[in-house]
């Protein structure tokens, strides 16, 4: 039997792959999937080191252990398959001595121990193999208790919606030296093949609000090492998809977002978005990278110098930038009317910061939220006719919703505006207060005015026509203390209310005085400026994906003292930034 043999179907143990054929010949064993798209396996002649019969899920499993101690193992073999590999091999491969079948411990015995060996981790009870894992699915070893060790395997990126993967196993060990003994024995292995190379620079206890607490960051060549008190994690900078970089409105601190695909896992949380809290005002620093001047100029270039000088934020910012060979997203164009880049809202009972950016929305601290405006289907102002606050609910095309409440009713026009800029269909908003924040160059506060105005007329009907009613249920005789019908007090109300409005039209839309016209001129020297500053922070922290630039209004548009000092505070922001970075 020297001709090719193929067994079908066969299955891949673990492996979320389907189907497939196995196809025996004197160079070894090929397995190749049904469906195109998916890889082959192949285990050469040479390379084989034993072959045993195990029983599986799907029938009969066989083990091909490689001479590395590397193993793969197919499934799904009835008798007659078996019969027919067994064959093969004796007179193809000359394997005299068979396939033999493993022993298998089938008790369900939830102790035994743990052995290494080769490429795989076994769990032995008694003198029977339990289970085997192969040290290549596991992604890291963390240690969640003083005698408990949790290991956490590699998400399948093949398997399906509805497939049931392993993502998590822990052992209990006897002692805390046990623990500490399996721990270092696990760690030395797993993933030494990525996580290579000598630390670069080390950060001591760096404050991480997601997941949350203080860890030592070490930063290598390919990878980012965090080490706290409880958990570590090594992250490859290659799984680092964008990175942020948002100044809180408290003008101290910063929040440094580095998000991840696939997420790191702490149990049954996963954080697809890192968050480090730094200080604007902290001491300056010196670090000296561990590599010599020569490699470092190979690899990158005059991007980053054997010595760095700086602020911690602007240090850590700089050397992560460089490694993980990422554009690091800033804000820009937003700026409230207190001069800040960020909204103060809720997002469910987490209070926190809402960024409009140019290419998304982004909301810190908990839980870090990412918003693509191309995914958004429209977004919904709700509770504008309250006086001080009211809500925005962002509608995904996927049909989710994210409702963010407790926003400054201040600062709707500036967010109409900037939200009508990037084209995001928006819904929701009355017919009076949508003319206020649209007219062209009506100052805010005039639309501010004739929006409350707007909303007061409203009330004042609402309350007149209830008015009305209760005076029809009420006895006819009912007598009035003056002698004018009370309703040309509502009628001289209108009229002062309309003159108001026309007062507060004329002033808008008609033509500017002097020293307005001379406001305005110098409220377009600042645009002018801030333009200058955005286009150099723009080269260097430039969009990921840019969307179709959007010609904005003029910022003079608002009101001059008001449209200044944002100007001035958003010229603040980017020159520090900028300055930072360039650094």
């Amino acid at each position: 039997m020297s001709a090719a043999q193929v067994i079908d179907p066969v299955y891949v143990t673990d492996q979320s792959l389907g189907p497939g054929s196995l196809r025996l010949s004197k160079a070894g064993l090929l397995w190749s999937p049904r469906n195109e798209g998916l890889y082959t396996i192949s285990v050469a002649r040479e390379d084989l080191a034993s072959l045993r019969w195990f029983r599986g899920a799907r029938g009969d499993q066989l083990r091909c252990t490689r001479k590395d101690g590397s193993t793969v193992n197919f499934e799904g073999f009835r008798p007659a398959d078996r019969a027919t590999l067994e064959e093969y091999v004796k007179e193809a491969w000359a394997w005299t001595k068979g396939v033999p079948r493993g022993e298998q411990g089938v008790v369900g015995w939830n102790f035994g121990q743990v052995r290494i060996e080769g490429e795989s981790v076994l769990f032995v009870s008694g003198s029977e193999t339990a289970f085997e894992l192969p040290i290549s699915d596991i992604s890291q070893v963390v240690r969640s208790g003083r005698n408990e060790l949790a290991l956490e395997f590699h998400l399948d990126d093949t398997a399906g919606k509805t497939d049931e993967c392993l993502v998590e196993m822990r052992f209990q060990a006897p002692t805390e030296e046990d623990a500490i003994a399996l721990h270092a024995e696990l760690s030395a292995r797993v993933g030494s093949a990525s996580f290579m190379g000598e630390s670069l620079v080390f950060f001591e206890e760096l404050p991480f609000i997601v997941p949350r607490g203080r860890y030592d960051l070490e930063l290598f060549p390919t990878y980012l090492s965090m080490h706290g008190k409880s958990f570590d994690y090594k992250i490859l900078y290659k799984t680092v998809r964008r990175m942020f970089l948002l100044p809180k409105p408290d003008e101290i601190h910063l929040a440094l977002v580095i998000s991840l695909d696939p997420p790191i896992r702490q149990g049954n949380t996963t954080y697809p978005h890192l968050v480090l809290q730094l200080r604007r005002d902290d001491d300056e620093i010196e670090v000296a990278l561990n590599m010599k001047p020569e490699e470092l100029q190979k690899r990158y270039g005059d991007k980053l110098p054997p010595k760095i000088s700086g602020e911690l934020w602007q240090v850590v910012t700089k050397v992560l930038r460089v490694l993980v060979d990422k554009p690091l997203h800033a804000p820009k164009n937003f700026v409230t009317s207190q001069g800040a880049h960020a909204l103060r809202t809720a997002l469910g009972a987490n209070d926190g910061y809402l960024y409009p950016l140019e290419n998304c929305f982004f909301f810190v601290n908990k839980p870090p939220t990412y918003l693509r405006y191309e995914d958004v289907d429209f977004v919904e102002f709700k509770r504008l006719e309250m006086d001080r606050r009211f809500d925005l609910q962002v509608v995904m095309l996927n049909g989710s919703t994210l409702l963010f409440t407790n926003l400054e009713r201040s600062e709707f026009s500036t967010l109409y505006q900037f939200l009508e800029s990037k084209q995001v269909r928006m819904v929701g908003i009355p017919p009076a207060l949508l003319r206020g924040a649209t007219t062209g160059k009506t100052s805010m506060r005039a639309a501010a005015v004739r929006a409350e105005m707007a909303i007061a007329a409203e009330e004042a009907a609402r309350r007149e026509a209830d008015g009305e009613d209760d005076e029809e249920a009420d006895d006819q005789d009912t007598k009035y203390d003056g002698k004018r019908d009370p309703q040309t007090f509502d009628d001289e109300d209108d009229e002062e209310d309309e003159d108001f409005a026309g007062d507060v039209e004329d002033e808008s839309d008609g033509a500017p005085s002097d020293s307005d016209a001379a406001r305005d001129d110098d409220d377009d020297d600042d645009d002018d400026d801030d333009d200058d500053d955005d286009e150099a922070l723009e080269a260097e922290l430039e969009p990921e994906e840019p969307l179709e630039q959007v010609t904005e209004e003029d910022q003079s548009q608002g009101d001059p003292e008001s449209t200044s000092a944002a100007a001035a505070a958003e010229t603040g922001h980017a020159t520090d930034l900028e300055k930072a970075l360039h650094s």
